[in-house]
């Protein structure tokens, strides 16, 4: 799919047009980043938890199935190679099926468990209160600074911290080059902390990598930034 195309909403308006008297609902698990920007307005864009992942809401039969997994900018469904297809979430709407943006087909769509689509939803509300803080935090300082003259004890935090950001960048340039594929890496931040995969694909001009690990008990492909994970020492 494109750059900058809402798949969230072209795979909605596809199924609503297909299948008008099917109830479903898709959940894009996304935070709320505000930005106070030059001029003075405040910027709010949204960021994805899981880029390249949502979440189906929905009864599930063979034709929904394939009409979603052949939709534009969807390559398939996390699933099971065996077992059963269908299986109830009783604190959830009817059922919940996980749909991947990968390069990757699985016929059977496996259900997610309560427990981890409420982690989901935890670790979202969770985010957004930090964004907030972060905001806010930022805002007040902004203001709490304006106006001032720098005084050395000021001067002097802010030498240390260009010296922290430089040391940082200095240390991530270096582990950059440690990621070629087949590396081990653990992830550091974002939802999927504390997982651990093998690098598939590393694009060194966007400073992404493709990690895959298992997800929800089942091998998964998962696109993360070069400063949410680390290599591991082999």
């Amino acid at each position: 799919m494109a750059p900058g195309t809402d798949y969230v909403d072209l795979i909605t308006k596809a199924v609503a047009r297909r299948f008008s008297e099917v109830s479903f609902k898709i959940y894009n698990p996304a935070i709320q980043v505000k930005k106070r920007l030059k001029s003075g307005l405040i910027s709010t864009k949204s960021k994805p938890l899981h880029p390249g992942l949502v979440f189906l809401y929905c009864t599930l039969n063979k034709e929904l199935h394939d009409f979603i997994r052949d939709t534009e900018g969807c390559y398939g469904f996390i699933g099971a190679t065996r077992g059963s297809m269908w299986v109830l979430l009783n604190s959830l709407p009817p059922w919940i099926f996980q749909v991947f943006a990968i390069k990757r087909q699985i016929k059977k769509p496996k259900p997610i468990p309560v427990e981890e689509v409420e982690s989901i939803i935890k670790k979202e509300k969770e985010e957004q209160e930090k964004a907030d803080k972060e905001f806010e935090d930022l805002e007040n300082w902004d203001k709490g600074s304006f106006g001032k003259p720098v005084e050395d004890s000021e001067l002097m935090l802010i030498n240390k911290i260009k010296k922290q950001v430089k040391k940082s960048t200095s240390k991530d340039a270096s582990s950059n080059d440690t990621f070629t594929l087949g590396a081990s890496v653990h992830v550091l931040s974002g939802p999927f902390a504390g997982f651990t995969g093998s690098l598939l694909e590393v694009n060194r001009k966007n400073k992404k990598v493709t990690v895959q690990m298992t997800l929800f008990g089942k091998e998964s492909f998962v696109d993360l930034d070069f400063d949410q994970i680390e290599a591991l020492n082999t």
